[in-house]
Order: C-alpha cells, then sequence, then structure tokens
C-alpha cells in the first residue's frame, strides 16, 4: 500500500472507531495542547469566516466549532472514503487527508505541505489544459486579482465574466481591471436564486452573506446571468459556494466546465 493510502485508511479507521463525543474529545485535547500563540489563531477563525456558527471562546470555554468539525468528520467520513477512491490522482488524494487531518489536529504544517508551488494559483495546466478561447466566470472577484492572474496564463481568453457583490470593492475590481479586453463586472452576489440578501462587509476579501448583515445586495445566478457557453468558473464565495454552483446546474450540466471551487 502506497504511504499516501495508508495515512489516510490510517485516519478513517481513528475516525471510523469513535463517535462524535470520543472523537471531540480527542480533537479538543490536540487543541488544548497547542502552544497558545497557535490557540489564538484558530480562535479568530470565528471572526474571519463568519459562515461558521460554532465557537472557539477560551473565557467561556466554549469550542462548539471543534464539536461542529468532529460530528461533521463522524456523520460523512464514509462520504470522504468515497470521495477519496474517487479521486482519480494522488496529488488530490493528498490535498483531501491532509484537509481531514487538519480538522482533527490543527496541525497547520500538513496544509502547508500540499499547497501548489508548481503554478499560479487555481492555474494548474495539467488540470485545466489549454484554456485559450475559453470563456470564464469568476465568482468572488474580489479587487480582481484572480482575474489579473488568469489573463497572464490565458491571454488569448474569448470573454471574462466576474462577479463580486461588495459595492466598496467592486469599485477597486472594476478599476483594477479596467484595462481589460472582453470582460463583464457584475455588482452581484451569486446564489441559487435571484433577489436581495445582506452582506456583513469585513472591508476584504471576507466579505459573507449574514443573516443580518450591514449591506443590502442585489444576488442572482450563474444560470440566470450569462448566456454564453461557460468553460471554466472560478467560486471562492465565503461559504456560499454550495448555492453558487445549484444555480449554475443548467451550465454545469449542459457544457460540464472546469470548477475551480474553494470551500
Amino acid at each position: 500500500m502506497l504511504k499516501t493510502d495508508n495515512e489516510f485508511y490510517n485516519l478513517y479507521n481513528v475516525i471510523k472507531n469513535n463517535n462524535e463525543d470520543s472523537l471531540y474529545e480527542l480533537i479538543m485535547n490536540g487543541f488544548m495542547a497547542l502552544p497558545d500563540e497557535r490557540k489564538l489563531d484558530f480562535i479568530a477563525l470565528k471572526f474571519r469566516y463568519t459562515f461558521l456558527h460554532g465557537e472557539m471562546n477560551i473565557a467561556k470555554n466554549d469550542f462548539s466549532l471543534i464539536k461542529e468539525y468532529a460530528d461533521m468528520l463522524v456523520s460523512r467520513i464514509d462520504e470522504f472514503r468515497e470521495l477519496y477512491e474517487r479521486l482519480a490522482d494522488y496529488k488530490s488524494k493528498r490535498i483531501l487527508f491532509a484537509l481531514i487531518y487538519y480538522w482533527c489536529t490543527f496541525d497547520l504544517n500538513r496544509l502547508y505541505s500540499v499547497l501548489e508551488n508548481d503554478y499560479d494559483q487555481y492555474w494548474d495546466y495539467d488540470i485545466l489544459g489549454d484554456m485559450n478561447g475559453c470563456n470564464y466566470i469568476d465568482c468572488g472577484a474580489f479587487d480582481g486579482d484572480s482575474i489579473l492572474r488568469f489573463t497572464d496564463n490565458f491571454c488569448d481568453y474569448n470573454h471574462i465574466y466576474g462577479f463580486e457583490m461588495s459595492p466598496d470593492t467592486y469599485l477597486k475590481f472594476k478599476a483594477n481591471t479596467g484595462n481589460l479586453m472582453n470582460i463583464t463586472c457584475i455588482n452581484k452576489a451569486v446564489g441559487s436564486r435571484k433577489g436581495k440578501i445582506s452582506v456583513k462587509a469585513q472591508g476584504g476579501a471576507g466579505d459573507s452573506i449574514y443573516d443580518n448583515g450591514d449591506v443590502e445586495v442585489s444576488m442572482t445566478t450563474i444560470d440566470d446571468e450569462i448566456s454564453d457557453k461557460v468553460d471554466i468558473i472560478k467560486m471562492d464565495v465565503e461559504g456560499a459556494e454550495k448555492d453558487a454552483l445549484i444555480g449554475s446546474k443548467r451550465h454545469i450540466v449542459q457544457e460540464r466546465p472546469k470548477l475551480i471551487i474553494c470551500a
């Protein structure tokens, strides 16, 4: 058995042989053994990613976020095993293992070990192939950084559609991509339906959909907004990726675009 397979199945067995409470205790023991400065890094997750529901609060002894991780792992570990066995390459298998291992141990070194160093962020030529002449959808365009890197790698694209929901960030996005040809900048969120939503503005890349946000923005779906054939869809929408994928169903089923999903 290859090392990567052995590591994955050993971790699978650990999770499979624990219930929610015992796995929570196992993860908590590892978390409490971390240096204090490392604990503070993870406590800040709740404020960075507002779609997380649980807490990481030492003062209140509230670690419900870790409990969420433990419950999720126990209830879905067989789905993760099925996904692992369906992956076609060991690079992808190593990434999946590293994520699950991180959820169990908070070991950032394991995550760092699978970071992409050969290609620019997202744009792995071995996976994407030659995408010149394509139509590219960027959901969560932020200030245009990923679009600029895309055009640097695939200079002969056909058209770019960029979605950024934050009004202030959208202005930066439009200004930074103003010299590009064949780009449509759209100041809307993407989801599973059209309508209005509230946004919790963080002043950066972490703007998130929120029940009681401080900014109201328009939301649309990829299927409603884009009539052209779609070749690549990139999504980094702070936890709303599932809804955005649902709203892209027609394009995905009919055209089978390459999907670059942050989750």
